[in-house]
Parts: C-alpha cells; sequence; structure tokens
C-alpha cells in the first residue's frame, strides 16, 4: 500500500526540534509509491491549500519554464501525486473536509467517527465499507410508499426536527469536540 503525507508539515514543524528527522520520516514514505495502486493520504496541517498555491505561484515567477495551473497539475504539487476526486472520506470529530482540498465532491460520501480516525478498527472500517457500497446506492420510490410508512417518516421527523448532525460542544478541560447527544466526557472521568 502507497503511503504518502501531505500538507504544510514542512513550514509548521521548520526550527522545532526532531524537525529534520521528521521530515526524513515523512519523505521516506514517497518510497512506497512503487506498492501498487491502493494509497492511503495522511493530511498534516492540510487545513490552507491557498497557501502552497501563492508559493508556488511566487516561485515560478523566477523560473525559466513556468508552472502548470490545471487542476491535474495543481493537485499532483499538493499530494505528490495526481488524485482523482474521492468516493469516500473518513474523518473524525466535528464534521469538515477541509483535511481534503481539492478532492471532496457532491458526489463523495461522507463519513464521521466519533474517536480519531487512527482508532478506526476493522470491524468499524467494514461497516463503513458496506454503508458507502451498498447503503447509500437505493433510491427512494415515493409512488411505493404505504400510508403506514409516510406516517412512521411524519413521527420520525417530528422526533428529530432539533436534530442536527455537526452539532457539539468543546469539553473546557480538553479543547476536544464532542457531538450533541452523546454522553458527556465528565461522566467518563473518575472522582
Amino acid at each position: 500500500m502507497r503511503v504518502r503525507c501531505y500538507g504544510d508539515w514542512r513550514r509548521q514543524t521548520k526550527g522545532l526540534p526532531g524537525a529534520e528527522t521528521l521530515e526524513q520520516v515523512l519523505d521516506d514514505c514517497a518510497a512506497t509509491k512503487h506498492t501498487g495502486s491502493r494509497r492511503i493520504f495522511y493530511g498534516l496541517w492540510a487545513d490552507d491549500v491557498l497557501i502552497g498555491l501563492a508559493d508556488d505561484l511566487a516561485h515560478t515567477r523566477s523560473e525559466p519554464e513556468p508552472l502548470e495551473f490545471t487542476r491535474e497539475a495543481i493537485v499532483t504539487r499538493y499530494y505528490g501525486e495526481y488524485v482523482k476526486p474521492t468516493d469516500i472520506y473518513i474523518g473524525f470529530g466535528r464534521p469538515t473536509v477541509y483535511d481534503v482540498p481539492m478532492l471532496v465532491t457532491s458526489q463523495t460520501d461522507l463519513y464521521y467517527t466519533v474517536v480519531p480516525s487512527l482508532d478506526l478498527d476493522a470491524r468499524l472500517f467494514r461497516m463503513i465499507v458496506w454503508d458507502h457500497l451498498a447503503g447509500r446506492w437505493t433510491q427512494q420510490e415515493w409512488d411505493g410508499v404505504t400510508e403506514t410508512d409516510f406516517k412512521a417518516l411524519n413521527t420520525f421527523y417530528e422526533v428529530h426536527h432539533d436534530t442536527v448532525l455537526g452539532l457539539g460542544e468543546v469539553d473546557p478541560l480538553t479543547g476536544i469536540w464532542q457531538p450533541l447527544g452523546l454522553s458527556s466526557i465528565e461522566s467518563f472521568r473518575r472522582p
């Protein structure tokens, strides 16, 4: 499996202790590029693609061959290789997609776990992949819905009228965001 880190990590870690070692380790991930078609991209400080683009624009002015600014060229420079728009995105915490600029479209299935993505086990991953491959592809045919089904939908909508995925609160002690409706982090703390 190919592994590649992307984002503004070089700029963010410059001058910090161990930055050279970190850079070497993350650059070595590119050495996996020959290992097959399956890829994992991991974003580190990947929240502002415009910084990298501005640097590229400034840098290209002094080069005899200016950089090409097509979608494919920009994506390749940012991620280290060309990546087509994603079919599936798995994140955690508050639902956002800033970690994968230029790759999320209206066709991308979005999933957010409550625990960090690095804690994603095989069972949870299978659940997400199953939903992505089979669960979301059914189209609702309204002409076959019975009166009983409409009543059930109406009740569901009334019960969940004020439910919004993405609403949450920040734990004051840890600064970690958690979705509304879950047991608070406080309930898991020992006295």
